[in-house]
């Protein structure tokens, strides 16, 4: 069947009709809801009736190529509201038809209509039905053979000739903020800098992450973090463009100027389907009004998006502690290298260098104003990057830094989010930890880290699907960010499904060609899913970027012994073997051989050794996928009561 022509504005099918520029379904004249992505597949299916469309196809349309989704989830869940919106089924299709493991094909009937036919077929519309309403006396059909044809084409004419003009009016009349589009996802842009200095960057940047902290606190919102962000920095990018990568409703753009003491600030909120400028608004402050800008800021948006307020989010945006503006520069220093830091950390050198300048601007920020509570903050989470990168003592002065941000402010979301990820460290506080993420959380529900971090600590106790919505949630926050997607990935292979793991581990390894984690955790779930050869392959590939000794690589061992290459696996063992006097991780690594090999006794007596030698070795002990054969076994069970886990 051929392509509608270029014209086509309406697609009828059934009694359905489709408007493709305004992008509205209806039913017999009343509207039908439909989300976009699933309103872009149904137009995708009229634009080719009858034929087949691939689900590449659609993917490539729906979702671009450098942006992380779970594309069959995505897409079944697109098809689903499709069929939900349209009264269809895949069982008995009218309208969508399903090609198993190809794509969709559209088996109705389609009537394509101009603007002016469709205008005309409106209005004929109107009077037949209210022909119908109030039938004439002796007349069976109601009249509707009365109707005059030239009389309908003058009213069209009037029709189109008018609709520039209400289309003016319409939009003078609406007043900012008063729209049809629900915003429930939002992204804020980097703030640009107007200043020619480029070293001031690190205030716009600053403010930037201030002001998606502050909204990330309005739970009727999702914002994304500064992570996924920070790469449309300086973008030629169009709004619709972003907003499909990012998966939210509208974003919010601006730029920041400095002169002599002054600061300005430009903010616009722009709804991305269909694209419309809501709110804009210049503020012009002295610069020790910086804080209260922020919360003036943040608030005005969220008017602007039409959502609720609750009062202690109301007051999240004026109860600030009044920090002097040099503690405020140098606390917006420390954030901007912070962020440069984290996301450059496994560069090793560069980002360890990083989170140090930030970790000094934080100390700067902490000895001008010792109340400053975001400063110790910012320095713990500084230090639990930084983790026990150098001298293993990052995790101790994280807790520290910490514990004085809560003592000063119990409200500071970063600070729990920290403790939690400290006290799931060395032999963890189960109950402690989970306190604090999930008070980071309910402080700051946009906080995509505290979501991975939950998810991490969930799947350390077993409890897989809360782990994975979790995970996912984390993704959804920071979506173009490699860290929330390769653990999401991971615990759904722990959790035992293979095959979703390994499409989304496929797509990460693509995305980050050389991150040397991915391609281990794909190299498992290929062995777990019988495919030995590609498995194999991943996991040198994985000790290759790693600069590590593949004849010491316990997960190649595994591998080895799990596709049956005895020889191979018994070398890399032996050699674990040799190297594993008072080594809890060879230990840990000569069990996961025997448990490739089946020797169950073998694996729990190495087990045992490991435990002794350092506690905290068994803590992921839930989630090796390795292990899941041995989860039923008693003596597993009476491990995990030894790490507390099973308490």
């Amino acid at each position: 069947m051929a392509s509608p022509p270029l014209s086509v504005e309406v697609v009828r099918f059934g009694q359905y009709q489709a408007n493709l520029r305004s992008r509205e379904l209806r039913r017999e004249g009343a509207r039908v809801r439909l989300p976009d992505q699933s309103f872009e597949v149904l137009v995708m299916l009229l634009e080719h009736p009858g034929e087949l469309i691939g689900r590449e196809e659609i993917r490539k349309r729906l979702w671009s190529s450098d942006t992380f989704v779970d594309f069959d989830h995505g897409l079944n869940n697109a098809v689903k509201r499709l069929r939900d919106a349209l009264g269809d089924s895949a069982e008995s299709p009218r309208f969508v038809e399903t090609l198993p493991r190809r794509g969709y094909r559209f088996i109705c009937q389609v009537e394509w209509k101009s603007p002016a036919e469709a205008a005309a077929n409106e209005l004929k519309d109107g009077e037949l039905q209210g022909a119908s309403e109030n039938p004439k006396p002796g007349s069976p059909s109601g009249g509707a053979d009365r109707v005059r044809p030239h009389l309908v084409w003058i009213a069209v004419a009037a029709v189109l000739l008018a609709w520039p003009l209400y289309s003016v009016v319409r939009q003078i009349a609406v007043a900012p903020g008063q729209h049809a589009s629900a915003i429930r996802s939002i992204a804020i842009l980097p703030m640009e800098s107007l200043s020619a200095d480029a070293t001031q960057d690190y205030f716009a940047d600053g403010m930037t992450e201030q002001l998606i902290t502050d909204l990330g606190q309005v739970k009727a919102l999702r914002v994304i973090s500064h992570t996924s962000v920070n790469q449309y920095k300086a973008t030629r990018k169009t709004v619709p463009m972003i907003a499909r990568e990012l998966q939210v409703d509208a974003l919010v753009e601006g730029t920041v100027t400095r002169s002599e003491g002054r600061i300005r600030v430009t903010a616009n909120l722009v709804q991305a389907f269909p694209e419309k400028h809501l709110w804009a608004k210049t503020y012009d402050r002295d610069l020790k009004e910086i804080l209260s800008l922020q919360g003036e800021i943040s608030k005005a948006i969220a008017r602007a998006v039409q959502v609720e307020l609750t009062p202690e989010e109301q007051n999240s945006f004026v109860n600030r502690h009044p920090a002097s503006v040099e503690a405020q520069e140098a606390y917006l220093k420390g954030l901007f290298h912070f962020v440069r830091g984290k996301d450059r950390l496994f560069a090793r050198g560069e980002g360890i260098q990083e989170l140090h300048k930030a970790n000094d601007y934080f100390q700067q920020a902490i000895v001008m104003d010792p109340q400053y509570a975001e400063a110790y903050a910012g320095l713990a989470r500084s230090y639990i990057w930084l983790g026990d990168a150098e001298d293993g003592e990052g995790y101790a002065r994280a807790k520290m830094a910490a514990d004085t941000a809560i003592s000063l402010d119990e409200t500071v979301a970063e600070a729990h989010m920290v403790l939690g990820g400290v006290l799931l460290n060395g032999n963890p506080d189960w109950v402690g930890a989970e306190r604090e993420l999930l008070r980071s959380i309910e402080l700051n529900p946009s906080y995509a880290e505290a979501h991975q971090a939950y998810g991490t600590y969930l799947s350390y106790r077993g409890r897989f699907e809360e782990a994975i919505t979790e995970a996912d949630r984390a993704v959804m926050l920071d979506p173009v960010s490699r860290s929330p997607k390769q653990q999401a990935a991971c615990i759904v292979v722990s959790a035992g499904h293979y095959d979703q793991g390994i499409m989304r581990l496929q797509n990460i390894t693509e995305m980050f060609p050389e991150d040397a984690l991915s391609h281990g955790a794909l190299g498992v779930a290929y062995v777990l899913r019988g495919r030995f050869e590609e498995g194999i392959a991943e996991l040198r590939r994985s000790a290759d970027l790693w600069g590590r000794d593949v004849n010491r690589s316990p997960e190649l061992g595994w591998a080895y012994a799990v596709a049956g290459k005895r020889e191979n696996a018994l070398r890399i063992l032996n050699e674990l073997k040799r190297a594993s006097n008072h080594d809890a991780d060879n230990k840990y690594g000569v069990a996961l051989i025997y448990a490739g090999m089946g020797d169950k006794d073998q694996v729990f007596f190495w087990l045992d050794r490991a435990y002794a030698d350092r506690h905290d070795v068994l803590n992921e002990l839930w989630r090796e996928p390795a292990f899941i054969p041995l989860r039923t076994d008693p003596r597993f069970r009476v491990l995990l009561q030894k790490t507390g886990v099973g308490v």
